[in-house]
């Protein structure tokens, strides 16, 4: 079990140094933990952002929990970094030409068919701001996301695919990577 534990623990370090760049490369910046949230790393990103009319906040949560995580627990755990990012953003007020993205990113080595089918359904409505929940399959390096488009989401929903791959995809680093190269 310790030997499986401290390579588990390389293999998360690992995945978050290897993080840590991507998100640099992706125009975000690290923010010094707040420890009353207990995550592995906050990020956030403010940039013009033509597709959200405006000053687009984005925040980045990533948190490593081994198992044992249900729909519930992760639909607390993705309000409530939503309800922190909503109250500690800068910049111009939401709906007044500024938007808010929320990315939680909960990395487990067991996603269940409930947590699988929950992040399937979940949907939060929010003004001018969105949580968009992301579990990683740590095993697998599998993401679970909602792979629907909410009808008041259309415009955006698929962007947010696209972007929590290219974030959190070891796969989809490789790829940009190699692209790069040539």
């Amino acid at each position: 079990y310790e030997k499986v534990f401290c390579m588990q623990n390389e293999k998360l370090n690992n995945y978050l140094s290897l993080l840590d760049k991507w998100m640099q490369y992706f125009g975000f910046e690290q923010i010094i933990k707040d420890d009353t949230l207990g995550m592995d790393r906050i990020y956030s990103r403010y940039r013009t952002d033509i597709a959200m009319f405006g000053k687009c906040s984005t925040y980045s949560f990533v948190k490593f929990v081994e198992r044992g995580v249900d729909g519930n627990w992760m639909r607390q755990f993705s309000s409530n970094l939503f309800e922190y990012a909503y109250n500690h953003r800068k910049g111009i007020p939401i709906g007044l030409g500024g938007s808010l993205i929320v990315y939680p990113l909960l990395i487990t080595d067991l996603v269940s068919f409930e947590l699988a089918a929950f992040l399937k359904s979940y949907t939060p409505k929010h003004y001018a701001a969105f949580e968009f929940p992301v579990v990683m399959d740590f095993i697998n390096e599998t993401l679970y996301y909602l792979e629907t488009t909410p009808l008041w989401g259309s415009f955006y929903y698929s962007g947010f695919r696209k972007e929590v791959h290219k974030l959190y995809s070891p796969a989809a680093w490789k790829e940009i990577s190699k692209s790069i190269k040539t």
